[in-house]
């Protein structure tokens, strides 16, 4: 774990939404192991398309954000794929691929229609770029 180049974790529970019981214990257990060493979390618990880079007060979504959410600062490079009855409109699914080459790992999170919702790559040190995003995913400042 301590040498692999890129540290993703992959959980149906992200810790940085709310504070209902399975975040904080999911937060309790992880979050002090991962905070400095994570390049990338993928959660899916709430349904929607959420995204946030590390150091971050930034919300990308095509939703609009909930007004008690949890963390306002990004600790850590994050996103949370759509589901069923997540959106109001819809798509109510997307995917990631995520692919590594070289020194940085590039994430597109798609439709089912294949169209790219949003783009982006992660460096060795846990910086994000942003690519390319779909119009529909607005960004909010929490």
């Amino acid at each position: 774990y301590k040498n692999a180049k890129f540290r993703i974790v992959l959980s149906h529970i992200t810790t940085q939404v709310n504070e209902g019981p399975m975040s904080q214990d999911v937060r309790s257990i992880a979050e002090p192991l991962l905070n400095e060493s994570i390049h990338l979390w993928i959660g899916a618990h709430c349904h929607r398309y959420w995204r946030m880079f590390r150091g971050s007060n930034e919300l990308f979504s095509r939703e609009k954000a909930p007004a008690n959410f949890y963390q306002k600062t990004a600790p850590f490079n994050w996103i949370t794929l759509d589901g069923p009855k997540g959106n109001q409109n819809p798509p109510d699914l997307s995917y990631v691929h995520v692919s590594v080459e070289n020194d940085t790992l590039t994430a597109k999170v798609i439709d089912p229609d294949g169209s790219i919702v949003d783009h982006f790559t992660i460096d060795k040190d846990g910086n994000a770029t942003e690519i390319k995003r779909d119009a529909a995913v607005k960004s909010t400042k929490l």
